[in-house]
């Protein structure tokens, strides 16, 4: 049958591929992998172990500053100056509870001095309470720590019973110059260590170990258990134990001082009986050193590619003879006999049935394929009947649906145009900014999310002007009649408000959208409102005062370090459940300073394979690596996207006054 010549073609053909592809692969590795052994061998070295720096950097640096603010947090401080006050502890326990949600591992920890207690919020959320002893080995930490007077100091423990290891970030708290106590997080980080450590890729070998040699991680367990287990520091295994010989102990000894001076650096070193390069950089958030050992010898074989090859060769070959057998047998055949007794129907001839066997999804179709013969056996002489009937009936209402669509459409998308003419274009941007990125997408034709830029005094534009970004509660039609009502509301209040005082211009605002959601009868409103982050910008003074709700305002410092200015948590709404905070104005200099605001569709949006929310620490990230392109929030979010569908209306501008410094 024409279906075998079809899969003996397709095997065939997949066979011949392969083998073309095998060969020509096989000649080109094995000349490029000579190559690269004889060039690549320091590179790699410097690569991999810049890598595992950068990894355990971009792990801890977000938790090092949430853990700062911690320390520099009035409540807590307050509870540790008078640790038996009820209402100040209550407090407290609030703030540990907000930040532990905060950090990566859901972690938070309070060490009071002056009563040596000790308080951990484990990632349960329990509660758990010890005194320090300042004779015991376990608690050492605490008053060397306090004694160092450094701010902040990262401790790795690798935990022997539990084979995990775990970062605890301890940073000192302060009251008038004198420290009180400590309070931080730990971050659980042994799948990170792992695969730091792993030796099995290449001949590598990672180590990350102190100034004075002593190893914090190692691919041995064997060492990390001896280590952890030994009191006497003299004792322990160290790095420079792991030298072949002397001559490499010192040639180790002259890297560490190098890397120590300068940064990476790479010397041929024997190292664990390992002979090859030795990659040195130092890892500040740990005050440590990150180390790779790659052996030379075994960084890459071409001949260890040719048993891959055969044996690739000959699991494909099994697999497409296996493939083709169980297809004939449990797929083709039966299909085979469907086939045959459609065309059966096809001809006419209605009182075939086909015997079923086994209970697959081939025998549930054979048994659904009988019942529909039985069926269209019974309904032949009056089927054409009723599916004139019903197509006459189908069109009709289809012509109804199409003509009802096309007006509602034509609708939405003239509402389209009204929305997209309040927006500022380019024009707008261009001469208030010196350089911006701004991304607009709606999730349906129309949308949620408002853009709105308006001069402070119309005939004078160098008077500064306002700019705010609205995110309304709902998107589609809902969303975007919100941000008509928005745009008008602004519209009529900003000339009569001092523009000085946008805290002022909100409570307004609020004031302004309860009063129009209202009621006929004013007894009841609709619950809705907005999410909004407002700004005047005063780019000859170099001033910016910002207010918002609901919405921060992201600032990238010119050391590249972004911080956020969070207003108040509410929205705006008509309608509060319970009566919220003031707004409050917060004034900024714009001097090398780059400003972000975005609403919640950009954080929201999930990704594609990992089904996961882009979030708040993507997003700094992101911030830190913003090179001012216009299409930067549009990539960014696009290549998260992938193939998902877009959650929400999205908004994102970044925006900065340089070029009027």
């Amino acid at each position: 049958m024409q279906t075998h010549s079809l899969k003996t073609r397709f095997l065939l053909i997949t066979l011949l591929f392969f083998l073309v592809f095998a060969v020509t692969a096989g000649i080109w590795l094995y000349f490029e992998v000579r190559g690269m052994v004889r060039e690549l061998g320091e590179r790699y070295a410097v690569e991999r172990v810049d890598a595992a720096r950068l990894r355990l950097s971009r792990v801890l640096g977000p938790e090092a500053a949430l853990a700062r603010n911690l320390a520099h947090s009035p409540v807590i401080i307050e509870w540790m100056l008078n640790e038996q006050d009820p209402q100040k502890r209550s407090r407290a326990y609030a703030e540990l509870a907000s930040y532990r949600e905060s950090f990566a591992d859901s972690n938070s920890f309070v060490g009071i001095l002056s009563s040596c207690h000790y308080y951990n919020w484990g990632t349960d959320g329990g509660l758990v309470k010890s005194e320090l002893d300042k004779e015991e080995a376990a608690d050492k930490w605490f008053f060397e720590t306090i004694e160092a007077g450094r701010p902040i100091t990262f401790n790795l423990d690798y935990n022997v019973a539990i084979k995990e290891s775990r970062v605890w970030i301890n940073c000192v708290v302060k009251h008038n110059g004198d420290p009180i106590g400590i309070a931080g997080t730990g971050l659980e980080i042994t799948a990170l260590v792992s695969r730091l450590v792993s030796a099995e890729e290449g001949g590598t070998s990672v180590i990350i170990a102190e100034k004075d040699g002593s190893i914090l991680a190692h691919p041995d367990s064997d060492i990390m258990v001896k280590n952890a287990k030994t009191l006497d520091e003299k004792e322990k295994i160290g790095l420079f134990d792991l030298a072949k010989t002397q001559s490499d102990r010192k040639q180790l000894e002259k890297l560490v001082d190098s890397v120590l001076s300068g940064g990476t650096a790479v010397e041929q070193i024997s190292l664990a009986g390992q002979s090859g390069l030795v990659a040195m950089t130092p890892i500040s958030e740990l005050d440590a050193l990150v180390v790779a050992s790659v052996d030379t010898s075994e960084f890459l074989n071409p001949g260890d590619f040719l048993p891959i090859f055969i044996f690739l060769a000959g699991t494909i070959i099994l697999g497409l003879v296996m493939t083709t057998f169980f297809m004939q047998r449990l797929v083709l055949q039966p299909l085979a006999a469907l086939t045959e007794s459609a065309q059966k129907i096809a001809a006419g001839d209605y009182d075939s049935d086909i015997p079923i066997r086994g209970r697959d999804e081939i025998a549930t179709l054979t048994s659904a394929f009988n019942n529909m013969t039985a069926q269209v056996r019974d309904y032949t002489q009056n089927l054409e009947r009723k599916v004139e009937e019903r197509t006459v009936q189908l069109s009709e209402t289809n012509e109804q649906l199409a003509e009802a669509n096309t007006r509602m459409t034509e609708s939405i998308r003239y509402a389209s145009l009204i929305q997209k003419g309040i927006m500022p274009d380019e024009t707008d941007l261009s001469r208030r900014f010196s350089q911006y990125s701004l991304f607009f997408r709606e999730r349906d034709i129309v949308g949620g999310d408002l853009l709105y830029i308006r001069d402070i005094d119309p005939s004078d534009p160098e008077a500064g002007f306002f700019l705010a970004v609205v995110d309304c509660e709902g998107h589609g039609v809902s969303g975007a009649l919100m941000t008509m009502m928005t745009d008008s509301i602004l519209e009529h209040l900003l000339p009569d408000h001092d523009p000085r005082n946008p805290a002022a211009i909100l409570t307004g605002v609020e004031k302004t959208v309860s009063r129009a959601l209202a009621t006929a009868n004013r007894q009841e409103m609709f619950l809705s409102g907005f999410d909004i982050g407002l700004c005047v910008c005063f780019p000859r003074r170099r001033q910016l005062i910002f207010a918002g709700a609901g919405m921060p305002l992201y600032i990238r410092e010119p050391d590249g370090s972004v911080v956020t200015l969070s207003g108040r948590k509410k929205a705006v709404k008509n309608k509060h459940r319970r009566r919220p905070e003031d707004f409050e104005n917060h004034e900024l200099s714009t001097a090398g300073r780059t400003f972000f605001l975005v609403t919640d569709g950009f954080v929201d949006q999930s990704g594609e394979g990992t089904e996961r929310a882009y979030g708040t620490r993507r997003l700094y990230s992101f911030f830190e690596n913003y090179d001012g392109s216009k299409t930067a929030f549009e990539k960014e979010f696009d290549d998260y996207r992938g193939q998902n569908i877009q959650r929400d209306d999205v908004l994102a501008i970044a925006f900065d006054f340089k070029n009027f410094e």
